[in-house]
């Protein structure tokens, strides 16, 4: 049986239960390096705005070991946690037929590949590549110089979707060395086939804790509130959208998260008078499982690499509302068949796309059955097909 080794910086909520099913279907040995312990123990996250702590078994059932442990307190440790001086060593004592790096921004990744090619060992690459979000011309041309090096040294690129694949197929990767292993969330968690009398159940009890109204349409965004994730602009679109509705129509904003721009949002909530905003601070996972399961849309109105959240969000049956900045739109949202796009930065556009979710509640059923069918598309299944299909390629 092969095996294969994976390096990432930390236990990651997204990723570690992937790796719980690589070693159930047993397909494969799986051995997981971590940089660091962060993740499987509390930390202060500044952009968070809050001590982190997951309350899910992110080291289930599979072979892992971690390289560091704790906070980098000092100039030693700090060094030691940026370069990783054992890591190559480690890979090796592993015995593995393949490695994959997530992402190669960190420099311990870039060294240990170019050693472990020259080693024979076969290397593969994932992480959130794409040309959609702008960068300054200097960091694109030192970006595009490193990865015409990097690149000959992969034997496979694993794509987490579309735009994914088109920035490796746009730099001459052949398509034989591209395979699918989709960024997903674990399906079965989430709620894909939860039974609708458990899934009252939680919107009950969400909406009672929170003194929401059950038959209202739940909007719920998930995110560290910063810049560039864009939350002041779900809260003035919101803003509009209830003066369009002028009460004809009952509608909620469920705001999960904490960071830089709460104390603004706060204050413009107040400002504006409308009610039905929700601010629940950071949750942990299993209470934002409920929070997801007990609402009707999931909005990104922000900029990024990907959009987790709407893997978590896919499963649990709720429609998408997504800025076009979010790259794996694409992948996950089908306009009026489970969700919106709207411009990102333009508060108008969200505004008219919330209006119109909160008139027709109907869609909800509709949204609800093609977000789980996208979902067994980009799941956990898919990932170890994937995986299998590269490490036998």
């Amino acid at each position: 049986m092969k095996k294969l080794a994976v390096v990432i910086s930390h236990p990651i909520q997204y990723h570690a239960p992937l790796y719980t099913r690589i070693a159930r279907r047993g397909q494969f040995d799986l051995h997981v390096i971590y940089h660091n312990d962060r993740g499987v123990r509390s930390y202060f996250d500044p952009l968070a705005n809050a001590t982190v702590a997951y309350d899910n078994n992110l080291l289930e059932g599979y072979s892992h070991e971690f390289l560091t442990r704790g906070e980098s307190d000092g100039v030693a440790a700090r060094l030691q946690h940026a370069l990783l001086p054992g890591l190559e060593e480690r890979i090796l004592a592993a015995k593995p037929d393949a490695v994959y790096f997530h992402g190669y921004s960190h420099i311990a990744h870039v060294r240990a590949a170019f050693q472990l090619a020259r080693a024979g060992v076969k290397i593969f690459l994932r992480g959130e590549n794409e040309d959609v979000i702008p960068r300054p011309r200097w960091r694109l041309l030192v970006r595009e110089a490193f990865l015409k090096l990097a690149f000959q040294r992969c034997a496979g690129f694993l794509w987490i979707g579309e735009e994914n694949r088109n920035f490796y197929l746009r730099r001459g990767v052949p398509p034989h060395k591209l395979h699918f292993v989709p960024y997903s969330a674990d399906n079965t968690y989430f709620g894909i086939d939860l039974p609708e009398a458990e899934r009252s159940a939680i919107r009950e009890r969400v909406c009672r804790k929170h003194s929401i109204d059950p038959a209202s349409v739940i909007f719920v965004n998930i995110c560290k509130h910063r810049i560039e994730k864009r939350p002041m602009d779900l809260i003035r679109a919101y803003v509009q959208a209830q003066g369009k509705l002028a009460g004809q129509h009952a509608a909620t904003l469920l705001m999960v998260g904490d960071g830089p721009e709460n104390v603004a949002m706060r204050q413009a909530v107040t400002a504006s008078g409308v009610k039905g905003v929700c601010f629940t601070g950071f949750v942990k996972q299993s209470e934002m499982r409920e929070l997801l399961l007990a609402s009707d849309y999931c909005v990104n109105p922000g900029e990024e690499p990907w959009g987790c959240t709407f893997n978590e969000a896919l499963p649990a049956g709720l429609g998408l509302i997504s800025s076009d900045r979010v790259v794996g739109w694409p992948d996950m949202v089908r306009i009026g068949e489970n969700g919106f796009i709207h411009r990102c930065g333009c508060v108008d556009s969200l505004a008219a796309v919330l209006t119109q979710c909160a008139r027709n509640p109907q869609w909800r059923t509709k949204f609800a059955a093609t977000s789980r069918e996208i979902a067994r598309l980009y799941s956990y299944d898919s990932c170890v097909d994937g995986l299998y299909a590269a490490l036998n390629a």
